[in-house]
């Protein structure tokens, strides 16, 4: 496992969060595929956006996983803002090569659709009930949103492709917190579901499950990924490309 870092993690109290975020991180992924290589910025613009440069540098390498404290333009599917104060929740994007030989890599349809079964299976074992998917990618809890992710498919240097998948998950926030906001589906945190958990711990479980989803889905079979997805979604139809991939 590999640990990269930003010039924003250099000193003082960021420095801290660096390293204690690097030496859970150590311990706790199994890093088969996802998270082999870790990066770890206190303040970004977005994840995913810092993905996207990591692959305009040549950099990545598939399972790359970039992981947040705070985003300061956290953005969701059809540019929707989503809130990304610091320590309240998990800001993640993972990187994946675009090969044939691995459908889950190729498909971004089928990459949301493992991304959404990942974090209802880390909610469940968290202890959560009533987890379930709101097409296209995402994810309810008692019938509030939870979580949501997001499929981008950025430009690559030379022959290369990559898919980025970007998850944030509320863990943190009080009882209140969304009093102000206009929303279509009410959001709701784990700590206001009664489970109080750092959201460190609950990215790694994520990146765990993503992990153990690319493990069922080797050998190029789809099928235990999209009996997942439309079991907690309730329907038989997966959603298509273009439903889940983030507009430019």
């Amino acid at each position: 496992m590999t640990f990269t870092g930003g010039s924003d993690a250099t000193a003082g109290k960021k420095a801290a969060w660096t390293a204690e975020a690097a030496a859970y991180v150590s311990r706790t992924l199994r890093a088969y595929m996802v998270g082999r290589v870790v990066r770890l910025l206190e303040v970004v613009d977005s994840t995913n956006l810092e993905a996207r440069r990591m692959v305009q540098s040549g950099y990545p390498l598939t399972g790359t996983a970039v992981i947040a404290r705070q985003q300061t333009a956290g953005r969701g599917r059809l540019g929707r803002r989503w809130i990304s104060a610091p320590d309240l929740g998990v800001y993640v994007s993972v990187l994946f090569a675009v090969t044939a030989e691995v459908p889950l890599f190729s498909d971004a349809a089928l990459l949301a659709m493992a991304g959404t079964v990942a974090v209802c299976r880390l909610l469940e074992e968290a202890g959560l009930t009533e987890v379930a998917i709101k097409r296209p990618n995402d994810v309810l809890a008692r019938g509030r949103k939870i979580a949501g992710l997001l499929v981008e498919v950025p430009p690559s240097p030379k022959s290369s492709r990559y898919q980025i998948l970007g998850v944030g998950i509320n863990v943190s926030h009080p009882p209140g917190f969304w009093a102000q906001g206009d929303w279509k589906v009410p959001p709701v945190s784990l700590k206001e579901l009664g489970i109080s958990v750092p959201p460190m711990e609950v990215a790694c479980a994520f990146l765990n499950q993503m992990d153990r989803m690319i493990r069922e889905a080797e050998g190029g079979s789809a099928r235990l990924v999209e009996a997942a997805w439309s079991d907690l979604s309730g329907r038989a139809d997966p959603p298509r490309a273009e439903e889940v991939i983030k507009e430019p």
